[in-house]
């Protein structure tokens, strides 16, 4: 990675370069628990109904996951679920991926239902679409070559109408890496198409460096 700096872009229609990402430490926030509460926390911030877990919806996301082991690549699953993806060369946790989409929050104007001029909010609209009402999400280590290693997460949320659309794939010249990615039983990305986040950099004492 040259520098060592980390990169932070977000693929939607395009891809655009944003700050870096505050992360909180990443103390094995992945379950169940961890998942629901960060996504309904945001939903509950703007008054609608809160998600619930469901083990059919946490089984795709597994088998998804577990089909990128081998590389771990931020691809759309082109099935039945509107999705969000992210992916860190440092170790990003479902809680810390679910705080980088909810805080397009700033991006999104309510009065217009769309985004600010040159910003991607589609991953916090994701998170807090009204008609959605299910929750799961997987985690897996990913081995790229056998030199790579990755980690990979899946949230997945239940069935969407929107379009899949496929993501740039995942740097693999690295060490470690994490992936989350979460999707809703129905698509709340405002223009139809899933999104996705793509970090590189590693989590140093909760900072992403």
């Amino acid at each position: 990675m040259g520098s060592g700096r980390p990169r932070v872009s977000l693929v939607a229609f395009t891809c655009l370069i944003i700050g870096l990402a505050m992360l909180q430490a990443s103390n094995a926030q992945d379950s169940q628990l961890d998942f629901l509460d960060a996504h309904n926390s945001a939903r509950d911030a703007v008054g609608v109904g809160p998600l619930t877990w469901n083990d059919t919806v946490a089984s795709y996301a597994q088998q998804y996951a577990d089909s990128h082991i081998g590389d771990c690549n931020l691809v759309h699953s082109e099935g039945p679920y509107g999705e969000n993806l992210a992916w860190s060369s440092g170790d990003l946790s479902g809680t810390d991926a679910v705080k980088l989409w909810v805080d397009e929050k700033a991006d999104y104007d309510y009065d217009s239902n769309s985004c600010a001029d040159g910003k991607d909010c589609g991953h916090y609209t994701q998170v807090v679409w009204r008609d959605s009402v299910r929750l799961g999400c997987a985690k897996v280590t990913c081995d790229n070559g056998g030199k790579w290693m990755t980690e990979a997460g899946t949230c997945w949320k239940g069935p969407a109408e929107a379009g899949r659309r496929r993501g740039r794939a995942g740097v693999r010249r690295l060490v470690r890496a994490w992936r989350v990615s979460c999707q809703l039983r129905r698509s709340g990305n405002i223009y139809g198409w899933a999104t996705e986040i793509e970090l590189q950099g590693v989590v140093t004492q909760g900072v992403l460096v």
